[in-house]
């Protein structure tokens, strides 16, 4: 057998070997960014459903707010009972007065509540925007595989060629 064409086995195995260990190391890269890649997904998916379905007035500052104005018409309605008392107020006025404390308290829940919907619209846009980003990821990475057959297609035919 000729030196040539020993050699030119040769190099042809060798060619044909480092594309088989080139394409076993990017699987393997390719599993792990696609680990990555779907962990990142699922925490994304359990924030949002973490903040998406929370009540508005269960959150820290909101619950504080409503306990903080609870604390004050509270203690202003017992002010106005007090005063009541050495003044002579009759009882209607007391509980009137109750009752507009009441009513200032109930407008302020539903102000908290109506806010509820631009958090809302404010957590999904949050939401959408990394699933977007996360698609990116994604579709550059099915990307970057098209590219690495391409290029194992163009290897190996350039090994047919250059082999005969």
């Amino acid at each position: 057998m000729p030196l040539p064409l020993i050699i030119a086995g040769v190099g042809a195995l060798a060619g044909i070997a480092g594309n088989i260990y080139a394409s076993n190391k990017a699987s393997k890269a390719r599993k792990e960014q696609q680990a990555m890649i779907d962990a990142e997904n699922q925490r994304n998916e359990s924030w949002f459903n973490s903040e998406y379905y929370k009540s508005q007035l269960d959150r820290t500052e909101n619950a504080h707010a409503l306990q903080k104005a609870q604390e004050f018409f509270r203690d202003r309605a017992n002010m106005d009972a007090k005063t009541a008392a050495v003044t002579g107020a009759t009882p209607e006025s007391v509980a009137a007065s109750r009752k507009s404390y009441a009513n200032a308290y109930s407008n302020l829940v539903g102000q908290v509540a109506a806010g509820a919907s631009a958090e809302r619209d404010r957590i999904r846009a949050m939401y959408e925007a990394r699933r977007q980003n996360i698609f990116g990821m994604k579709y550059g990475m099915y990307g970057d595989q098209v590219e690495q057959y391409g290029n194992l297609g163009a290897n190996s035919a350039s090994l047919a060629t250059n082999s005969a």
